[in-house]
C-alpha cells in the first residue's frame, strides 16, 4: 500500500504537456465544471497516472481505465492489473492518491474551512452517536471532530463501494483520536482498517483498506510529477 500526495497548482504550458503526452482525450475534455476545476482534474488524473506508473513500472500514458461496479474505476488490459486497486481525493489545491495490491482501498481530504451550517449538517447527515459526539464539542475542537468524521466516512464508503448504500448515516465511525470503521451496511467492521493522514495544517484526510493497517503511515509522499 501506498499514499502520494500531489499540489495541484500547475502552470498553463504543464497542464497542456500533461495533456499532449499522459492523459486520454476523454481524461481532459471539459464539462460544465469551472476552468480553475478542470484545471485541478487534469492534473490530479495526470498524478493519478504517474502514481500508477510508479506502482507498476510502467509508461503512465500506456494505462487503460474502465468502468466497474458501482461507475467505480478500475485498471483494464495488461493481466497482473486485476488485483490493484486505488482511489483519489482532492480538495483546495491538494491530491491524494492511494493504490494498494491487497485489496479495495479509499482515500479523502477536506481542506479546513468553517463550516456555518455544521449543526445542521451533523443532525442531517450522519449517525446519531456520531452526531452527538461532534456537539457535545465546541469551537476548534468541534470543527475538527467534523472533519475528522466527515473524511474518515467519506474514506469508508469509497473503499466499500457498491455494498453500501446511499445514505451516509448508515455507515459510522468513530470520531475521536482513534479511528475506527464501527459499522457499515453489507462490511464487517473488522475486516477493515482505518488510519488518519498526517497532512499538515489546512488539511485533514483518511485512508480506508482492506485487511490490517496497523501504525502511524506519516506523511503522504510527495508525488513527484
Amino acid at each position: 500500500m501506498r499514499v502520494w500526495q500531489a499540489n495541484l497548482r500547475r502552470s498553463d504550458e504543464w497542464i497542456d504537456g500533461a495533456i499532449g503526452s499522459v492523459l486520454g482525450e476523454d481524461e481532459a475534455r471539459r464539462g460544465r465544471e469551472s476552468h480553475q476545476v478542470w484545471r485541478r482534474r487534469v492534473v490530479a488524473r495526470a498524478g493519478l497516472r504517474t502514481a500508477l506508473g510508479q506502482y507498476l513500472d510502467c509508461s503512465p500514458g500506456s494505462l487503460a481505465f474502465a468502468l466497474g461496479p458501482g461507475g467505480k474505476p478500475r485498471l483494464a488490459g495488461p493481466a497482473g492489473h486485476d488485483d490493484v486497486f486505488f482511489n483519489l481525493a482532492r480538495s483546495g489545491d491538494l491530491c491524494l492518491i492511494a493504490i494498494s495490491a491487497d485489496g479495495p482501498i479509499g482515500v479523502d481530504v477536506e481542506e479546513i474551512r468553517d463550516v456555518p451550517e455544521l449543526e445542521s449538517l451533523v443532525r442531517s447527515r450522519f449517525a446519531a452517536s456520531e452526531a452527538a459526539a461532534i456537539l457535545e464539542r465546541s469551537g476548534e475542537e468541534r470543527l475538527s471532530a467534523f472533519y475528522r468524521c466527515w473524511t474518515r466516512k467519506e474514506a469508508c464508503v469509497k473503499a466499500i463501494g457498491t455494498e453500501i448504500g446511499p445514505g451516509l448515516d448508515s455507515v459510522v465511525v468513530s470520531v475521536g483520536d482513534r479511528p475506527a470503521l464501527l459499522s457499515a451496511p453489507g462490511a464487517s467492521a473488522g475486516e477493515w482498517s482505518l488510519l488518519d493522514l498526517a497532512l499538515g495544517d489546512g488539511f485533514i484526510g483518511a485512508l480506508a483498506v482492506w485487511g490490517a493497517a496497523e501504525g502511524d503511515l506519516g506523511p503522504p509522499a510527495p508525488l513527484d510529477f
